[in-house]
């Protein structure tokens, strides 16, 4: 986890195609294994930047969408991320697990 907000443009391969996508920096390495090894997808990813947990948003080999850091299900298909009142991005779902609401 970092402390600060910055993204690096990462590969990410899906079968024989790549797609570079922007990611926080802290992450690549992590989601460049999760989509090239396992049968995640994923649709979204933050380090929490030392105020929320990480969140790793995949779209499971069963077809349902879950934070996999968390273990919890996103009922949403798409905008994951809620900003805070200072900027800053999280998962409702991922933060109530943990007792902390915002």
């Amino acid at each position: 986890m970092c402390n600060s907000r910055n993204s690096k443009k990462t590969p990410f391969r899906y079968g024989e195609e790549t797609r570079w996508k922007k990611v926080d920096k802290c992450l690549s390495g992590l989601l460049c294994f999760v989509n090239g090894n396992t049968s995640f997808r994923t649709l979204g990813s933050c380090c929490g930047h030392g105020r929320y947990p990480m969140t790793i948003v995949c779209r499971s080999p069963f077809g349902h969408i879950e934070d996999i850091c968390s273990g919890k299900i996103i009922p949403r298909k798409k905008r994951f991320y809620i900003k805070d009142s200072e900027g800053y991005y999280y998962i409702p779902e991922a933060v109530e697990k943990l007792g902390k609401k915002s």
